[in-house]
């Protein structure tokens, strides 16, 4: 796994690493990074498993008991193909309107929830929906440019293609809320 490589080139050992996976939808990852010796949680708005550490909540609307247990607790968040899908072009022409309203809501709740220089690695096949200053105005840097991933089965055929890149939560002056700020026309 690409996030899994990069999860190790960054802490070496996952041991005691508290780390979330945002859209886990089955926890199989996260199985496998706990069987690495991480500690790990889950969170999506249509979970096909439910129970400790797995919770159902969409990432623009986490409840403020969660946001207030869970500030600066995960070395790392993981999310595949999550950020492009809230924004599915698909659905905007089909209801209107994008899944979620707040985009600046996302990215806040995932920097209060990473530990200091915690990483967010994302891995999709559209993009993000972020620009790069709407990650440097929450707080985030990038640390590893988009890679390219290739997907082939065992014979080559070519099964699709993704994007990882890792961004790293370093101290900026926090903005309240841009839209009532001058950042009004980057959110």
């Amino acid at each position: 796994s690409p996030i899994l490589t990069a999860l190790k080139q960054f802490f070496g050992d996952l041991k005691n690493k508290h780390i979330l996976e945002v859209g886990f939808r089955l926890p199989l990852f996260l199985n496998y990074l706990k069987k690495q010796g991480a500690i790990t949680y889950g969170i999506d708005n249509k979970p096909r498993v439910i129970k400790k550490k797995l919770w159902r909540m969409p990432v623009e609307k986490l409840n403020k008991t969660f946001l207030k247990e869970n500030k600066n607790k995960f070395h790392a968040i993981i999310e595949r193909i999550t950020l492009s899908r809230l924004y599915d072009e698909c659905h905007v022409l089909e209801a209107g309107k994008p899944r979620f309203k707040d985009k600046w809501k996302i990215l806040s709740n995932l920097y209060n929830l990473l530990k200091p220089r915690g990483l967010l690695i994302l891995q999709d096949d559209r993009g993000t929906i972020f620009t790069e200053a709407q990650f440097a105005k929450i707080g985030f840097k990038k640390i590893m440019k988009e890679t390219p991933l290739i997907f082939k089965d065992k014979n080559g055929k070519h099964l699709g293609w993704n994007v990882l890149v890792v961004y790293q939560k370093v101290k900026v002056q926090r903005i309240k809320n841009p839209s009532r700020s001058k950042l009004r026309g980057i959110f």
